[in-house]
């Protein structure tokens, strides 16, 4: 697989102890549109290898987001809130990308039944 794009305000994580995980952020700003893209890819890097691998996502894709917050465990990785810049809007959702399935599932998080709420830019959750 070829090298990601360079990008700011994405997520890292680190999977089974050699793997780095790489999801979103957003690419060079962009004069002609007046703003940077965001992605809403997952790259791994392979440490023992040295090498990008190829990750199928499925076809339930989160929104594109940057300055978000990601973390994994287990095979399932979170991914919480962000900014979208193409929509300029601020997201609050609960997305899981599942490494054994290969897919995402989108959800919601609760507590005591109730809905918790994003804490906006960083993707912090109010409990």
């Amino acid at each position: 697989m070829k090298i990601p794009q360079a990008r700011t305000n994405h997520s890292m994580c680190l999977l089974e102890k050699d793997k780095i995980v790489i999801f979103g952020g957003a690419g060079p700003y962009m004069p002609s549109v007046e703003l940077r893209i965001s992605y809403n890819d997952v790259q791994i890097y392979d440490t023992q290898k040295r090498c990008w691998l190829n990750v199928p996502v499925g076809d339930k894709l989160p929104k594109k987001r940057m300055s978000h917050s990601s973390g994994i465990m287990g095979g399932i990785m979170l991914v919480h809130g962000g900014y979208n810049t193409e929509g300029k809007i601020t997201l609050d959702d609960f997305n899981l990308y599942d490494f054994t399935l290969q897919e995402w599932v989108n959800c919601t998080a609760s507590t005591n039944g109730i809905l918790l709420e994003s804490q906006a830019k960083f993707g912090g959750v109010k409990c």
